[in-house]
């Protein structure tokens, strides 16, 4: 979607969002265990300064019990839990934006895709009755039938006229 769109750019879309959201939901869990866990009811959510709150001792009780779960939490501070609280909802905002802008763009994609198939089948018809030898028959059934294979329409367009009425043919007997 997005080599389309910018085709020099070498970005990948979807790994950037799938790294993205899953560190949302890391540190969405993290929040969400300190408010909604077990043994956590102390925690208190600051409304107008958006955190996560609470006296320092009970900081300290949620981290240490943390670091006895794993002793990959020895980084873990107050202002750690903080951090991650102040930023959740600009990450959440910023993930939106992003997802927003992406649908957008395939969105765009998609509606000059629809176009040129539009666009073919518009011209499908003339150019089926300038193939020389095909039956009014196969003519009709090729117009009925061509525009529900738009991969099948390029394909067409793309032939010689010298061909197109053997390819006309088995395009009917196949479809």
């Amino acid at each position: 979607m997005l080599e389309k769109v910018l085709p020099d750019g070498k970005l990948k879309a979807k790994p950037n969002l799938e790294s993205r959201i899953r560190t949302l939901k890391r540190e969405w869990s993290i929040v969400y265990d300190m408010l909604s866990g077990r043994n956590n009811s102390s925690f208190g959510w600051d409304e107008h300064r958006q955190l996560v709150v609470d006296e320092d001792a009970v900081w300290n009780s949620y981290i240490n019990k943390k670091k006895k779960i794993s002793d990959a939490s020895d980084h873990i501070s107050s202002t750690s839990f903080n951090d991650a609280a102040t930023l959740l909802p600009e990450k959440i905002e910023t993930i939106g934006v992003e997802i927003s802008r992406s649908i957008a763009s395939e969105v765009l994609i998609q509606q000059k895709s629809e176009m040129t198939i539009q666009e073919s089948a518009l011209k499908l018809y003339p150019t089926l009755c300038e193939v020389e030898g095909s039956t009014e028959d196969e003519l009709y059934r090729a117009l009925s039938k061509i525009p529900d294979h738009p991969m099948q329409m390029v394909i067409f367009f793309s032939l010689p006229s010298s061909v197109r009425l053997e390819w006309v043919r088995r395009f009917l007997a196949d479809h």
